[in-house]
């Protein structure tokens, strides 16, 4: 999600490459609970673009919006109200659909299309398709740099009241000692970037 040097602007203490290792560790961590943050899925998730092949409730009408987006292609999308997905016939034409709002993962039947309508069965709706940031945002990146510089005190920080500063003691509130934390501010920004999944939507 970012370099090395991007993540070293918000540790300017850190000079030479003693700690790139290290940060290389700590920024694939970040990005990845910024992604779990937002709801994307997978095992390892991440708000960058991937492939998914994921199954949905059929909405019913011609507007159908994927779970995850912003939306870069789709392969395929099949709607088979038996959800067993092996009938051919049950694949919509790729001409049948087009994007709408690929930042919102809108796709919308056409008005001649053969398909009709969406059926409304639940899990009728299989899509493949690649979605996530091909381009990752200026606030993202910055969001992932002040995670892994968030990820990078804990280490000195976690499971202490306080800590010895330039020869003063600062006090946290309270013991740290969940890592899997994000910074209260990356929290925050990452509020306009939640799926709808994330709420059960």
């Amino acid at each position: 999600m970012i370099t090395v040097a991007e993540a070293k602007t918000q540790v300017p203490s850190l000079s030479g490459v003693g700690d790139d290792a290290l940060l290389t560790t700590l920024i694939a961590e970040a990005a990845e609970m910024m992604a779990a943050e937002c709801a994307y899925p997978g095992q390892i998730p991440t708000m960058e673009d991937t492939t998914y092949t994921l199954y949905q409730d059929g909405p019913g009408g011609r507007e159908l919006r994927l779970e995850v987006f912003p939306l870069v292609s789709i392969t395929s999308i099949t709607d088979d109200p038996d959800c067993n997905f092996t009938d051919a016939s049950r694949l919509v034409a790729a001409g049948d659909y087009a994007i709408v709002k690929a930042d919102s993962g809108l796709v919308r039947l056409t008005s001649s299309s053969a398909h009709g309508c969406w059926s409304m069965t639940p899990g009728a709706i299989k899509a493949v398709y690649v979605a996530g940031f091909a381009t990752i945002p200026p606030k993202l990146k910055r969001l992932c740099a002040i995670q892994a510089r968030h990820l990078y005190d804990l280490r000195v920080i976690q499971g202490k009241a306080s800590v010895t500063q330039q020869g003063n003691s600062v006090a946290y509130r309270g013991v740290i000692s969940d890592p899997t934390l994000l910074a209260p501010e990356v929290t925050q920004g990452l509020g306009f970037y939640h799926l709808p999944r994330k709420y059960g939507c």
